[in-house]
Parts: C-alpha cells; structure tokens; sequence
C-alpha cells in the first residue's frame, strides 16, 4: 500500500514537502536522534520528519527523497547529517557535482570516512578520472570497517580503470578477492567489478565466467530472503538548484 502523506505550512521560503503520515521520530537511529538534541524542539520535530522522510522514500521515489534533504539543509545546514543526507539523494540522481559538495561539506564537520567511496565515485561521475585515482591513493590507508573498504576498493579499480590502468584496477580487485572473511555480498561486488573489468579489456569469456558464479548467489540470496519474508508475513500478528540531467549513478 502507498503511503499516505499530510501537507504541512510553514514560514520557510522553500516550499515544504509533506511527509508520509506513517512516519515517527522514534524511527530515527540514536545517533542521528542525539545529533538533532542541540535544536529547539519544534525544529527538531520539523527536521526529524524530514529526515525520516528522506531515508523512507530514497529506494522508491528518489526524486522526492531529494525534495525532503533539500528542506532539511533548509532548516539545518550546520548538520552534518542533513549535509549527508542531501549528498547522497544527489548521488543516487547522477547530480555529482550537488553530492560532492555536500559530501565533502559533511566531512569536514565530522571527519568520517564512510562517504569516501561515494566522493571517489563523484569524481568519476564528473569525468574526472586523475582525481579519483589521487584521492584514492591518497586515502587507501585510513580506517575504514570492512564493507566501507571494500566499496573503496572497488571505487578505487573502477577510477584506475577508468584511467585505463587495467592491470592495476585488477590487481586491487584481486588482492581483496584473496582476503578471508569477505561477506557473500562483498565476494560478489568484488566479482562484478572484476567482471566489468575484464569486458573493458574484451575478455568477453573470462567476464562471462564470472557472471556465471554470480548468478546463483545472487540467485540463492533472493531466494533466502524472500523465504524469510514469508515466514514473517505468516506468523505476524500486526497487520538546490542542480536538478537537471539525471544520469544513473558510477558504483
């Protein structure tokens, strides 16, 4: 079932999106719900809404994810979250150049590395194939957790690639290939990014080959969690300017 949204009023100059009814502030993580404490409560009340809104809408309705973050900087352009929230919405629209800002912006208030990958990836987005490969080098040695590392990693071959350093870009992709532990998601963006890799090259067969033990994971997950889904559904009981051009984003 859809959402259903009520319209709100207010003195701001930009127009405000209205939130899915269905929505509470209890749904923010603790993290973000303490980042948010520093302001007056209507505020607060107002911006939470919004960021619910924003994390609610992203997967299906992108555009309108985007309308919510750009109300949310509105209200609170000193957070770091609101700054990360718009900069993301903007990466997943092919806006790279909104995204960068806003990423780049949100790091300097937090120092956090986990949008590194996505700024590398913005730079790609925009062309700028040097640059990536640069900051990547630049930063492969911070701390990162392990799913963070290995989108950087991936983000790191694809610009090395995109350079047309291929050797390079599958080494990377190799090395962490060969790391144990690696999550069954991880093993398969590895695979892909691989795949995509070898077909730059025209190794069209050994690319294919790789696809081919993707599939079945891939395959088997869904299958997991639609069974897990089922399962749940049985036994409960509770029934900014830069808008234009839209280009799918470079992972």
């Amino acid at each position: 079932m859809s959402p259903k949204f009520t319209a709100k009023t207010n003195s701001n100059s930009l127009k405000e999106p209205r939130c899915p009814e269905n929505i509470s502030i209890s749904m923010l993580s603790r993290d973000i719900y303490e980042k948010l404490r520093v302001l007056p409560d209507a505020q607060m009340t107002q911006l939470a809404n919004h960021i619910i809104s924003t994390q609610f809408l992203l997967d299906s309705n992108p555009r309108l994810a985007f309308e919510h973050a750009k109300f949310a900087l509105s209200l609170a352009g000193q957070l770091d979250i609101v700054r990360e929230m718009l900069g993301i919405c903007a990466y997943r629209l092919g806006l790279y150049k909104l995204a960068l800002r806003e990423l780049i912006t949100a790091r300097a208030f937090n120092n956090s590395n986990d949008f590194i990958p996505m700024i590398i990836d913005c730079y790609r987005g925009l062309g700028q194939f040097k640059k990536a490969v640069e900051i990547a080098e630049r930063m492969q040695d911070e701390d990162f957790n392990d799913e963070i590392k290995t989108e950087f990693n991936i983000v790191m071959a694809a610009a090395k690639a995109d350079d047309g350093d291929y050797d390079g870009a599958i080494g990377i992709l190799n090395r962490e290939l060969r790391i144990k532990g690696l999550s069954t998601m991880e093993r398969v963006r590895l695979f892909e990014a691989k795949s995509e890799v070898l077909d730059q090259l025209g190794r069209k067969k050994e690319a294919q080959e790789l696809e081919n033990k993707v599939y079945p994971i891939l395959d088997k997950l869904e299958k997991t969690y639609e069974e897990s889904f089922i399962v749940y559904d049985l036994t409960d009981d509770d029934e900014t300017d830069e808008t234009d051009d839209v280009t799918e984003p470079r992972v």
